[in-house]
């Protein structure tokens, strides 16, 4: 019995140390998008978009300055350039909505789409 509940321990603490590093990784993963695009606002002749997935109304009241609009639900049939290896970055009302609305994008054959997430995580300048 005490065996078991050290081994229950052992799993428990596993686990939690699992979810530590999913967070921490997710974090990073948002700063690096965060000063990558921080670093592609201040270059004028890079080519890259930034797609904004949330309604129209929070779109007009805050966005992400050179962000371009595009509801959730026009995502399956937007195709935001001609260049199919175009840096795309997918915002959106919360993290999920964000990597189905980049899922949805790379489907139309984008190569180089990534979801920062939520716009509420963006510390940057906004329009």
């Amino acid at each position: 019995m005490l065996v078991s509940f050290f081994l229950t321990g052992a799993v428990l603490a596993g686990i939690g140390i699992s979810l530590i590093s999913l967070f921490a990784c997710k974090h990073f993963y948002r700063l690096r998008i965060e000063q990558e695009l921080t670093d592609l606002l201040g270059r004028e002749q890079y080519q890259f978009t930034i797609i904004d997935v949330r309604d129209s109304q929070d779109f007009e009241q805050s966005h992400i300055e050179r962000a371009r609009n595009m509801p959730f639900s026009r995502t399956s049939d937007f195709f935001p350039s001609e260049n199919m290896f175009e840096r795309i970055i997918v915002f959106g009302p919360s993290d999920k909505a964000a990597r189905a609305a980049a899922r949805r994008i790379s489907m139309n054959g984008y190569f180089n789409v990534s979801s920062y997430g939520a716009y509420r995580h963006w510390k940057g300048s906004k329009s």
